[in-house]
């Protein structure tokens, strides 16, 4: 099977494969970027710039040892462009999912509401270090910022983020001494992340979005 995509190129035999793993990887691709991204349209224009880039390529990228990396630095560098250039705000609108309970779905609203609410770099950088686990050194470089501006960025987010939770002002660093510090040890990191109470929250809230984007109108 050939397809032909932007430029005339052909991609041979690429086509079931990479149905799979969109299939396999959409929701929480649009999951993430909703995180990332307070408004729905442009977050969802850099999941499918994303996808149809990563189509094009599909040949090499497939070989990758993770593709899914390789799409997801193409989402972010296009919310970056829509950072910069547009700046009006639009209501996020996501049906829940049917298994979600009352009590997750309302949680869900919430830690979404607080996330809204907080400055770009500060949503980016939490949901970048305390969602996905990635070390601040390479989330310095994946914003071409100094590290020092990531650990500030993250303080200040996890603690406006704890405030408006409710999570008692001891939990708010969640073993965040190692959060915080300017260790470059990305075990250390790992291991505080993994025992850090606003990243559960922060996971919760991606679960249920994920199957939210994975079913009904969220999965067109």
């Amino acid at each position: 099977m050939t397809h032909t995509v932007e430029g005339g190129s052909e991609i041979s035999g690429a086509r079931e494969d990479f149905d799979v793993f969109f299939q396999r990887t959409y929701p929480r691709m649009r999951a993430r970027a909703l995180l990332l991204w307070r408004h729905r349209e442009e977050a969802e224009d850099a999941v499918q710039e994303a996808y149809a880039e990563l189509f094009r390529y599909w040949d090499r990228v497939s070989h990758y040892e993770a593709p899914e990396a390789w799409a997801y630095k193409v989402m972010t560098q296009r919310l970056n462009r829509a950072r910069r250039t547009w700046f009006r705000h639009h209501t996020l609108e996501i049906e829940p999912p049917p298994t979600a309970s009352v009590e997750e779905t309302s949680e869900a609203r919430q830690v979404l509401a607080a996330l809204k609410g907080l400055p770009d770099r500060q949503r980016q950088v939490l949901v970048l270090h305390c969602l996905q686990g990635i070390p601040q050194q390479e989330i310095a470089e994946l914003l071409d910022i100094k590290r020092s501006s990531v650990a500030g960025s993250l303080r200040k987010a996890r603690g406006r983020l704890g405030r408006e939770l409710g999570l008692p002002t001891g939990e708010i660093p969640g073993g965040g001494d190692a959060l915080m510090s300017s260790t470059r040890d990305v075990r250390v990191e790992s291991t505080a992340l993994s025992r850090d109470p606003l990243s559960s929250l922060l996971r919760q809230a991606e679960n249920w979005l994920t199957a939210a984007c994975g079913s009904g109108e969220g999965a067109r």
